[in-house]
């Protein structure tokens, strides 16, 4: 519906010259006028109703957006501390054959001192030790890449991440399975299944 209306107001003076000349009179008309006007249109095919629903469906979709941005995020601040975790329990892991492997290097050279090894033993053992410590490196700086990577999700700085993160040195493990459900409804709640819905419903 659409409603116009329209006010004027005018004015004007005329100096009768004639009469100005005789008994200096001055005459003033003034004009006044109104318009009001009223129309509408009818949605006879629902285009109105029809752009509504277009306008909803996009509103939810970028709500959809929104979600699947969090759950990205969230799947993506999990991974990162259980990389964290696991790179650190590796590297302890690594420290430890370390020095397994360092303590059986001193005895094949003790065995070879004594005559029991050769120096082949020795050269083996050996080996072992420099390919155990250089994984080392690797596995620490995987740790710190995910710490990294965690505090940027969380929106901290690497030195300002929690002490429990900071400090674990094993995988986390699920307590219980975790429920699925109905696969209709799992696939229903999905943020990317329920943003593709609503564009198809504001698209038709």
């Amino acid at each position: 519906t659409t409603v116009s209306s329209d006010v004027g107001y005018g004015s004007t003076m005329s100096d009768q010259i004639a009469a100005a000349l005789e008994q200096t009179e001055v005459r003033t008309g003034q004009r006044y006028g109104a318009g009001f006007a009223t129309g509408w249109s009818l949605d006879l095919f629902g285009r109105i109703a029809r752009s509504i629903q277009a306008a909803r469906s996009d509103a939810e979709a970028i709500q959809a957006t929104e979600d699947s941005v969090r759950v990205v995020v969230a799947a993506e601040t999990t991974r990162a501390y259980v990389d964290s975790c696991g790179y650190a329990s590796r590297a302890d892991i690594a420290h430890r054959s370390l020095a397994l492997v360092s303590r059986s290097l001193e005895l094949k050279t003790a065995q070879r001192d004594a005559g029991d090894a050769t120096s082949l033993d020795v050269a083996r053992a050996a080996a072992l030790v420099e390919q155990t410590r250089a994984a080392i490196p690797a596995l620490e700086a995987g740790r710190q890449n995910a710490l990294y990577a965690l505090a940027v999700l969380t929106g901290r700085t690497p030195d300002d991440l929690p002490a429990g993160a900071t400090s674990c040195a094993a995988v986390p493990q699920l307590d219980a399975p975790l429920p699925i459900g109905d696969v209709t409804t799992l696939l229903q709640r999905r943020p990317d299944i329920r943003e593709a819905q609503r564009r198809l419903e504001a698209s038709t």
